[in-house]
This record gives C-alpha cells, structure tokens and sequence, in this order.
C-alpha cells in the first residue's frame, strides 16, 4: 500500500514557480504494526528504517515477485484476458471463496471489496493463526484499542509474559511517546531490553496461567491473595490511564 504525502513551499515572488515534492509510503505487511512510514527504493530495501523483521523478509523478496505472469488453468495469458474469466466465474459462481490472500495491506482491502460485492468467503492461507484472537474473544470476551491510542493516552502499560520485540522490532518506538511519560510493568517474564521508558518486572518465574487464575480471584472476586506485587499493580491501575498488551 502506497501513502502519497505532498510538500509545498509558497512562492516569494508572482512569478517564482510553485515546488511540490511528493514522497511515497508503504505499508509494512510482515507484522501486526502495519508501519506505513515505509520507504522504499528500487532494490526493495528500506535503509531509513532500523527493523530486523523488516530488513530480513525484504531480502527474501525479488522485483520479479511483483511482476507474475498471469495464467489460466495453468496456461500463460495477459491480463486482460485472465481478468475476464475471473469476472465470468465471479459472475456465475453462488458461493464464491477467495483463499490464500498472499498479498499486502492495499491488496487484502481490494480483495475485501470484491468478495464483499460478489458475497465471497476469504479464507487465509494463516487463518487458524489468524482466528485464534477471535475464538478467545468467544470464550472469555475481549476488548482492543490502537497503537495511537496507547502512544497519546496511556501513563501506564502493562506488559503480560511476553517479549514484544522479538517479533516486533518497532513495538515501542510505535507505542510510546518521548515526550510523554508513561510506566511499563512487565508481569510473568523478564523486561524487554528494547523498552526505553521507566519499567520493571514481576513474578518473572511464575507460571502465567497460575498468575492470571490468582490476579482473576482477586480483582473479579475480591479475595485476598498472598502476591504484594499483584495487589500493589492492581490498585495502580485503579488509579491510572492502564493499557495491558499480551503480544
């Protein structure tokens, strides 16, 4: 997905021309942060930006990737004439399924607006691993929030047995704001190394499941619980603007 973003300087005199620079963006698709201050040149790399996952799985990409031929049954043709056919299935097809879905953000919203006008299914070749959040939300029931919301509003976050940048290398640059000051709380695992703000752990060698089963007790129920570290947490969150992430 390209973001177009135009620069332009007032002229100081009447007949001083206009200058207009425009600089394209794109949208990451290799993580769950979707950063889409991506710029990227003609070998398919991205110098400006320092991420691992980002610099690793554009190596592993070619120009050639983006230029497939296009084929029907196997048969080599040109576009227009695979297009047609996919419209005359499309045209003809009662239930419609759309799978794989290999594609970046800019696709996956075409292909979305598609299955949407011909009432298609989408099943991603990752959709197990893609509706694990959704069958957790059916069972216990969950609520979300943004990067920005957390980036603007939050003072306190707590992280839940997890490492976020190991597989997401600009977790924090996204998330926190250097101008505003906002606490991290690692709870059931070591702090992140890559985590700049003010932040500590607790519980690290516990097991999560136990920890969550003793923090449910007592905030939902209100039992007294023999973990000065939960009690203390819990009642800071009362207190403060808290987002929890479990990554």
């Amino acid at each position: 997905m390209l973001n177009r973003t135009t620069m332009q300087s007032s002229p100081q005199t009447p007949t001083e021309t206009t200058k207009v620079q425009v600089q394209e963006y794109w949208t990451c698709p290799f993580c769950p942060l979707l950063c889409d201050d991506i710029n990227l040149d003609r070998a398919l790399t991205a110098p400006h930006i320092k991420c691992d996952k980002l610099a690793t799985s554009l190596a592993r990409s070619q120009t050639s990737d983006t230029n497939c031929q296009p084929s029907i049954n196997g048969q080599a043709t040109d576009a227009k004439s695979a297009l047609a056919h996919a419209a005359q299935i499309l045209s003809q097809a009662k239930r419609p399924l759309l799978s794989g879905l290999a594609t970046d953000v800019s696709g996956t919203r075409a292909l979305y607006e598609l299955a949407a006008l011909h009432g298609a299914t989408l099943d991603h070749l990752y959709g197990d691993a893609l509706a694990a959040n959704t069958l957790a939300m059916q069972d216990r029931g969950a609520f979300f929030t943004t990067l920005s919301e957390v980036r603007s509003r939050a003072d306190l976050i707590v992280v839940f047995a997890c490492t976020p940048s190991r597989r997401y290398p600009r977790f924090y640059e996204r998330v926190l704001d250097t101008t505003r000051k906002a606490d991290v709380v690692f709870v059931g695992c070591e702090a992140d190394p890559a985590c700049s703000n003010p932040s500590k752990s607790i519980l690290q060698n516990t097991d999560p499941f136990d920890t969550l089963a003793l923090w449910s007790a007592h905030v939902e129920a209100s039992r007294k619980i023999d973990s000065t570290e939960l009690v203390t947490l819990s009642k800071r969150i009362n207190t403060n603007t808290v987002h929890g992430l479990r990554v």
